[in-house]
Parts: C-alpha cells; structure tokens; sequence
C-alpha cells in the first residue's frame, strides 16, 4: 500500500519560548512571598498532547526541580520559588518538546476515509499517543500522531495503517437508481442506514441514461459493505421508475428553484414534489441556448405525468408575469446584491423574484424579475430602468491579484476610499473564479465622475505595475525558500512594507500521491510596494538566496517500490534526519520511478542529508525480490496492529514493502543489503501464505 508521509520539518520553528522571566507577589499571614513565573508558548497540538497524557510528567517536573507547572490555551506556565527552579524545569519542558517534534508523524488521508478517523479515543489510550485528524492542505485530510517514545508512536501509526487498508478493501462502488436515493433522503433512511451498518455512503450527483446514481461504500467491514449493498438491491426490486424528461429555460428554473416567499424555505418545485410524490431533478449541464435538463421521476404513472401537468402549467403562468432585461454584468450584481447600491426595497415587493443567466456575449447578463401580476411587474421594471438611465458605470478589467491589496490602499494612504471621496463615486471589484483576475467597477452619476475617477485609479495601478519585481523559481525549491510557513517571506514583508504575492502551479490532487505539482513547473514570487527601488533590492535578494539552494539542491531517481521502504520503514530516522541537517524533501513520482530532490542553504549540512539518502537507496537496492498475492494475504501478513509484518522485517533484517494491484492482488516487495535475509524473508513469506490456504481448505472441510 503506498503512502506518503509529507516532511515533519514543517513543525520545526513550532516551538518559540520566551526567555524572560516575570515576579507574582502573593500575600499570606506570614509576609510577602516572591514566586518567580514564566509562560512558555506551545503549539497547540503539542499541548494538547501533553495535557492528554495526565500528570505524571508535571509530577516529575515537581520532583526533579521542585517547580510547578499549570497549562492554559497557548502556553505552559512554570511556577517555581527561584530562576534556577523554573529554569531547570523549562529546560526539561524543551526536552519534551523536541522530543515530541523529532518523533512526529504527519500521516495523509484519502478524504472519503476520513470520517473513520474522527474517533480514536481507544487508539489513543491502547498506545498512549495523541492522533489528531486536520484538514491538510488542499482539503487533503491528514492524521498527526504524537508520542513520547518511537515504539508508541509506530504502534499508532500501524494501527492506522491496518484501519486504512481494510477500508481499501471493503470499499465498492455501485449503482443505485436515483428515485432509491432521493426517497432515502427524504425520509431521513440514508443517515439511518449508515449508522446501522457503520459505513459511509457518499453519492455522485450524476444521472445515467438509466436513471441511476453512482454511490460509494466505504466500511471498515466487510459486512457493513455487503449490508448496504444487499438493502440497495432490495429497495430495487420493489421499486420501479417512471421519467420524463424536458427542457427548460435556465432562467425559469432559477425562479422555480427560490424560496416561494421571504418566510418559506419551500420552493415551487419542492412544492409540486411533495404534491405529486415524485422526484424533480435539475441538469447541472446547460446547453448553447440557456437550457438544461428536467428529469421527473416517480414510482407510478400516473404521479409522474400529474408532476409533469403541473409544472408545465406552473412554467407557462410564469412566462406571462415574467419580464427579462440585457443588464451589462457589473451592474446587475449591484441591483441585487446584498453588498450593492440601494435601488430599492425588495422587502416592499412581496413576491418579486430575480435571476441573472450570463448571456453567450459575455458582457451582458439576462435578468429576469417574476411578479405576482403584470402591474407590478411594471413597477419593478420601470425602477431598475430608471436606475439604469441615471448611474454610469466605468469599468478597468483584466487586474492582477498581486496588485489589489496595495491598489486598494491597504498598504498606503492613497485608497479606494479617498478616491471614492474625491470624485463623488462608488467603487467595488469582482474577482472571475476561473482566471482569478479582478475587475474594478465604479459607478457615478455623470460621465465626468466616473472618468476622473477611472483615470485615477489607472493611474495608480500603472505605477505600481511598473515598479514591480518578479522572481522566478522552480517548484522544487518553493518550502526551502519561503521557510517554515512562509516565514521567511512574511519576514521580509513586513519589514519591507510591500506585498508579496506567490502564484504556484495548480494542483491536481489525488490521494496516495506523493506530490501532483512537477518540479520543474514555474513559481512566481510578485513584490508590489510603492517604492520601486526597495522592490527590486528585494528581488534581487530573494534571487541570491535561490541561487544558494540551487546550488546546493541534490536529486535523486528510484524505483517506485522503494517508496513505502524508504519513508515508512525508516521515518523516524529521516524525520530526525532532516531537522539536524534543516533540510527540506521534495519527493515527485514520474512513470513508475520516483524522484527526490534535497535542499538547504547550508553546504555542510545538505551534503550530510544527502549523503545519507544515497546510503539508505544504495542499501535497499542492493537485493530485492518480489512476492505476488491476493490482497487478504497482504492484511494477514501485517497481523494485528502490524505485529507480524514486524517481527517478519526484524527476524530477517529486511523491509518489506506492499503495493496495492488491479483485481484485489498485492506485491509484497522484500528488500535488504543482504541477498541471503532477502531469502529468508521470501521463505518465511512462502511458509505463512501455504499455513493460511491449508487453515481456509481446513475450515471449508468442515
């Protein structure tokens, strides 16, 4: 099963204490008491780990240096009578910290399976550990396991690595027909059924041409897997479907779909479901003329062609209280919009509702407004006319997202707000979710404002376009460079005075994955500031610090076995590894090889890292053999909590490595510097899959 385990060195500057120490008088009976006290700053998963594990380790603290020591939210609080107490007990506490940072494990998750480890309380206490579940980068989840001793902590880690195999394995994907779904959901059945069985059902929004939706089952038994399959086939005998499809302009289906009213959360084809007791089902897709696809659903007849009655019926009373309006797009958004220019009360037009459909020219929006009667339909429409005839608006598209802070005066004294001030005008941007770039609107009441208004505003975006600095870097060197959570570049930002923005490539993520982004592919770091001498300066550093990592970086390609042997095996070793050289991996997988790359800034150290590297990849490649099985094999060598997949890597000084197949198959790989422990791990391999089908024929016999 390949994992990939993402560098620890990430938490290294986590740990930040203070070093000053400061006096709480307390007064009793007997005179005044000095008790000397500091609070030491602690990340939170950190603290959360050492308060978990009870009070034996401030009762060590008490016995060892005689100080007390108290927690809060963010720090450990260290109380003690003098500096040589509270010092001696802070030097314990940095012990414990670096311990925990050397040992940690930040373990990534494939996001379907993540729901099965949001309750490891018994995980916890079996192996006195801390595991916390993140949501990671990326809407990637990721599990960090915290221990004080390795044992503990690769116990832990094996009993996730068990959890998530078997969740592998029990999952399935089947198809269900979507009338099944929609009557589960509203019945509230499909929570129900996932408690029952303890699984998690997750279901694709897409309907076939057999009206089925794709669900996905994941359990962590296999009996819950084949529950829920065995209910799904069952509902489907007993239920038939009847459809009809249709299509319908987008813009009526945007009104059917709101709020009948202000106080109701029913809309009208909620409404016709519940009539008729059939299911509606709206197309995400809409074709060249502004149209997509209604589906009708029903278990009978009879209630999918009433459905069907009714809401043509209900599309046709709409068209003829329904008007539509060309509205350029930046305006439309104002007329409507909760952060727009009052046109009007909508409260005050009871039963008025509104649609925007971007029209195919790209710069004009249809609006449509549905009343209740022509006569206010009327009413509604000759406002936004009027509202129309009397504001201007200018628009400057095409604004990078590097500029915008600063060009917005977040930076400076010259902001959007004096400009606003300055030609009586109103100012707001949108952002297009595809490109990502800014369009700014201004709006006024004659040409002259908006113009000036305009002209200042590229005036000043001009400027600071031409003073920008941009630097250019590959991928591969974006953690080392920017430092620990961007350290480094919010260092230099704030002490600059500029903005600093970074646009990295796009990630396709994809759970198990090693990395997604190519680490060739371009970063580019864009500094913006008012000063466009103290840019470049800027720039020029940040290339001389580039300069030092390329210089020092060294890559590496192999096989794409070794992967799980080479971070698993020997995590713990590389995640110390890294933190006395303060270096940072970038590990890529390219067509059946994996490349890694090693960087740093100081030539001493990186050469140790990757000295080291090419070591453990000389030892695994040395002698290797590999073992094809049935993937229930692979589960029974790991044993319970990993134990017999360990003690198999022990006896034998190998490592075993497995890798997931097509048609539930594993290849167990076994690897060693030494071809003759190679040899005793394929026998012991051998002896344990003929003991495993003599005990299956066994019980078959029976």
């Amino acid at each position: 099963m390949n994992r990939f385990m993402r560098p620890v060195t990430r938490f290294s500057r986590l740990l930040c204490f203070s070093r000053g120490y400061s006096v709480d008088k307390q007064f009793d009976l007997f005179g005044d008491i000095s008790i000397i006290k500091q609070d030491v700053p602690v990340a939170a998963n950190f603290l959360r780990h050492i308060t978990n594990t009870g009070s034996w380790w401030a009762d060590l603290v008490k016995t060892k240096t005689t100080a007390a020591v108290e927690y809060d939210l963010k720090h450990c609080i260290i109380r003690g009578d003098d500096s040589t107490s509270v010092a001696a007990a802070k030097s314990m506490l940095d012990g414990r910290l670096h311990n925990l940072q050397e040992l940690m494990v930040i373990f990534p998750l494939p996001p379907k399976f993540a729901s099965f480890f949001d309750n490891l309380e018994s995980l916890q206490k079996s192996t006195n550990t801390t595991v916390i579940l993140v949501p990671g980068r990326e809407n990637a989840p990721e599990l960090i396991i915290l221990g004080d001793s390795r044992g503990e902590v690769q116990l832990a880690l094996k009993h996730v690595q068990t959890r998530l195999m078997n969740l592998k394995s029990y999952s399935k994907e089947i198809m269900v027909l979507h009338l099944i779904i929609d009557s589960l959901r509203r019945d509230n059945q499909l929570e129900a059924l996932q408690k029952t069985t303890r699984t998690t059902i997750q279901v694709q929004p897409q309907i076939d041409a057999d009206y089925r939706k794709t669900v996905s089952i994941v359990s962590a038994y296999e009996n819950g897997t084949r529950e829920v399959e065995r209910f799904f086939n069952e509902k489907a005998e007993s239920m038939s479907c009847v459809a009809h499809r249709l299509m319908v302009d987008y813009t009526t289906i945007d009104l059917l779909t709101q709020p009948i009213s202000a106080s109701s959360k029913y809309s009208t084809l909620k409404k016709i479901e519940a009539i008729t007791s059939t299911t509606i089902t709206v197309g995400t897709v809409i074709d060249t003329e502004n149209k997509c696809e209604v589906l009708i659903s029903g278990s009978c007849k009879e209630d999918a062609e009433e459905a069907l009655s009714i809401l043509g019926a209900t599309i046709t009373s709409f068209s003829q209280n329904t008007a539509t309006l060309s509205v350029p797009k930046d305006i439309a958004y104002q007329l409507v919009g909760r952060n727009g220019l009052s046109v009007f009360d909508l409260a005050s037009f009871r039963g008025v509702t509104f649609s925007s459909t971007p029209e195919r020219s790209g710069d004009l929006v249809k609006m449509a407004i549905q009343a209740e009667d022509r006569f206010q339909l009327e009413e509604v429409r000759d406002k936004i006319e009027s509202f129309l005839a009397r504001f201007k608006h200018v628009a400057l598209p095409g604004v990078s997202s590097a500029y915008m802070k600063v060009l917005m005066g977040l930076k400076n004294s010259s902001s959007f707000q004096e400009i606003q001030k300055t030609t009586s005008s109103r100012i707001n941007t949108t952002r297009d979710p595809v490109s990502g770039e800014h369009t700014v609107n201004i709006f006024a009441e004659n040409d002259t404002d908006a113009k000036k208004c305009l002209a200042l505003v590229s005036e000043r975006l001009e400027l600071l376009r031409q003073g920008a600095a941009h630097v250019l870097f590959p991928y591969k060197y974006k953690d080392t460079f920017t430092g620990f959570r961007k350290h480094y570049i919010l260092q230099a930002q704030v002490s600059s005075n500029v903005d600093i923005t970074m646009k990295t490539p796009v990630a396709s993520i994809s759970a198990g994955k090693p990395a997604d982004i190519g680490p060739e592919e371009t970063v580019e770091l864009t500094i913006v500031g008012d000063n466009a001498a103290a840019n470049r300066q800027l720039g020029e550093m940040f290339r001389n610090r580039l300069d030092t990592i390329a210089a020092l970086a060294q890559e590496f390609t192999f096989p794409e076995y070794l992967l799980d042997a080479f971070l698993f095996h020997d995590l713990f070793k590389l995640g110390s590894l890294k933190e006395a050289t303060k270096t940072t991996i970038y590990i890529y997988r390219q067509a059946h090889e994996i490349r890694l790359v090693v960087c740093g800034l100081e030539p001493g150290l990186t050469s140790e890292c990757s000295n080291a590297i090419r070591e453990r990849i000389g030892v695994y490649t040395k002698s290797h053999q590999v073992f094809t099985s049935t993937r229930a094999f692979a589960q029974v060598l790991i044993g319970p909590n990993g134990a017999r997949i360990d003690k198999i890597q022990k006896s034998t000084n190998c490592s075993i490595s497995l890798t997931e197949m097509p048609g539930r198959r594993s290849e167990i790989h076994v690897m060693s510097n030494d071809p003759k422990s190679v040899q005793m791990g394929m026998k012991l391999l051998r002896d344990l899959l003929l003991a495993l089908e003599e005990s299956n024929a066994s019980a078959e016999r029976q």
